[in-house]
């Protein structure tokens, strides 16, 4: 038995051909500029977990616009008016919301087409009593740009009918969107 003082003898080192020897890893080899799929995929989640926390933030500070309240559809029995001028193809007059009339026309100021016409909001009584020498007071009207469709908007007051204050009271902000033969209604006080 050996004593405490002496080490015992290491078995003799087996002999290996050095190409079958991997070489050793440095610590300078781990961390190789050179790319590796661990690294794309490291930063391919850090990209998408920062797009996603961007994205959500930026929505949340977005305000949501107000949803429809009311969709008023063409009135196919509306006569038109001479003060709105020649009849132009694609133009057409929507039923009556709470004294307001909506009027399409391809012949206002705006891009030409049955689909693509200007919206134009009235009084209706105002229209329905309008001579060329009076005017009929619009209130107000938009147009379609690019892909936004014609919109009008506008803040409720003491010069709008009756019937619309008593549904919404003055000070109530009213966008009203053109989509085809619709007109969505959307409110916000």
């Amino acid at each position: 038995m050996p004593t405490p003082t002496q080490a015992e003898p290491l078995p003799p080192a087996e002999v290996h051909d050095e190409s079958s020897v991997a070489p050793p890893r440095t610590l300078r080899d781990r961390f190789s500029p050179r790319p590796r799929v661990a690294w794309f995929v490291a930063a391919a989640a850090a990209l998408l977990l920062t797009v996603g926390v961007t994205t959500a933030a930026t929505s949340f500070a977005r305000p949501v616009e107000p949803g429809v309240v009311a969709t008023v559809p063409v009135d196919p029995d509306a006569k038109w008016s001479d003060i709105l001028g020649e009849r132009a193809q694609g133009s057409v007059i929507f039923e009556d919301y709470y004294g307001l009339t909506f009027v399409r026309s391809t012949a206002f100021i705006g891009p030409a087409g049955p689909e693509d016409g200007c919206l134009l909001a009235v009084s209706t009584k105002g229209l329905r009593s309008a001579t060329i020498d009076t005017g009929f007071g619009g209130f107000s009207m938009g147009c379609p740009a690019g892909g936004f469709p014609a919109t009008v908007q506008f803040v409720i007051d003491d010069g709008y009918p009756d019937a619309l204050r008593e549904r919404f009271p003055t000070g109530t902000a009213m966008k009203l969107t053109m989509r085809g033969n619709i007109v969505e209604v959307r409110v916000d006080d």
